[in-house]
């Protein structure tokens, strides 16, 4: 549904399972999908990510989730 319809409650329904303890490195792949929906929710504009992007993007330029989702998958394939 997040998907397709591009619904932004429910792109924060799947970030809000896929995070875990942020930093936690048994936990990394997920960490990295919540990333990602968390960047989706960002680019849809729903203000409620606002907090969760300072957190995991402090200091740091906030990339698109296309870019982030390319970084994810070529470190994946190396």
């Amino acid at each position: 549904m997040s998907n397709a319809y591009k619904y932004s409650e429910a792109y924060f329904t799947v970030y809000s399972i896929l995070k875990t303890d942020y930093g936690k490195e048994k936990y990394k792949a997920n960490d990295k999908l919540a990333n990602y929906y968390l960047l989706k929710i960002n680019e849809l504009g729903n203000k409620s990510a606002s907090f969760a992007i300072e957190e995991r993007f402090s200091n740091k330029t906030i990339p698109f989730s296309s870019e982030y989702w390319n970084l994810i998958y070529t470190n994946q394939n190396n």
